[in-house]
């Protein structure tokens, strides 16, 4: 296993990474280096004269099938998402839970009261104002988040296997850079 430090780092420590190939792959992570310039734009990935459409719908893809993969808890995508979030956020309010799952206030008290009838989260007071309610992931929500993890990263290593040593080397490192991306956009 190979981890890099990266706002995706938690997903990229589950991809498989041949110990041959570490040492190379660690030389070309600094983004905006020749071998990073070389390895992501001139080998087939990106060209400079794409649209963007061929990405758009080999991510789309990408994320259609490690959803489709993830089965426990037999969740919807919507539940999915804020049981992830709560996983790695930890407890919050419902307001919050809308606004960063770009959802009415409205449906998301009905998606999480199908989830604490589900048993998957609970509703708890705020240590910070006696009046709030929290919404937080039970040990059964976790356990839930932990399988569906275990299943996404098992689908992504077998796609992993079936690349060549310089494919993968290109998703190690464009997969980081974009996450930085995305981080530095949603921070703003």
């Amino acid at each position: 296993m190979f981890t890099i430090a990266c706002p995706m780092g938690h997903l990229l420590e589950l991809l498989p990474v041949p110990a041959a190939d570490q040492s190379e792959l660690r030389s070309r992570l600094t983004i905006g280096s020749p071998p990073f310039h070389d390895a992501v734009m001139h080998n087939g990935v990106m060209e400079s004269g794409d649209s963007g459409e061929e990405l758009v719908v080999a991510f789309e893809q990408l994320v259609r099938y490690v959803r489709q993969v993830s089965t426990a808890g037999g969740l919807s995508p919507a539940a999915s998402s804020v049981l992830s979030r709560l996983g790695r956020a930890g407890p919050q309010r419902v307001t919050e839970l809308a606004r960063a799952e770009g959802v009415s206030q409205p449906g998301m008290t009905q998606l999480v009261t199908r989830m604490e009838r589900d048993g998957l989260v609970r509703r708890i007071a705020s240590t910070d104002d006696r009046r709030g309610v929290l919404v937080e992931a039970t040990d059964t929500g976790a356990d839930v988040v932990g399988q569906r993890h275990a299943e996404r990263a098992e689908a992504l290593r077998e796609l992993m296997d079936r690349l060549d040593p310089q494919e993968r080397s290109a998703v190690l490192i464009a997969l980081p850079a974009l996450a930085r991306s995305v981080q530095a956009h949603t921070s703003k």
